[in-house]
């Protein structure tokens, strides 16, 4: 969410740790670091059904990072999309989540 006017972001890039977002009802630049921390609900024993189902079913999963809470309709190598809970720009899909999980 904008800072300034409360409006939605859109990722426009990543660089290092850094992510670069723009709102889009005001034009203005966000720059948010990202934190390694997940919710501590977030473990591979939760992630590995997830991602089966991800990979032969028919179910795109997505976990916010901040919060913990689910969320459908989520590509399964997607990053910083919008938390219908939070709100926070940390959502990410299940696959993506192993891979950090197993690094």
């Amino acid at each position: 969410m904008c800072p300034s006017c409360g409006g939605p972001l859109g990722l426009m890039g990543t660089l290092g740790t850094m992510d670069h977002w723009r709102c889009r009802n005001c034009g203005q630049q966000v720059n948010i670091e990202r934190i390694k921390t997940m919710h501590e609900s977030i473990t591979i024993e939760r992630i590995l059904p997830m991602v089966e189902e991800s990979m032969f079913g028919e179910s795109n999963i997505g976990i916010c990072l901040d919060c913990g809470e689910e969320q459908g309709s989520c590509e399964p190598d997607a990053t910083g999309h919008h938390c219908e809970s939070c709100g926070m720009p940390a959502v990410s899909g299940v696959e993506e989540i192993l891979l950090t999980l197993q690094a």
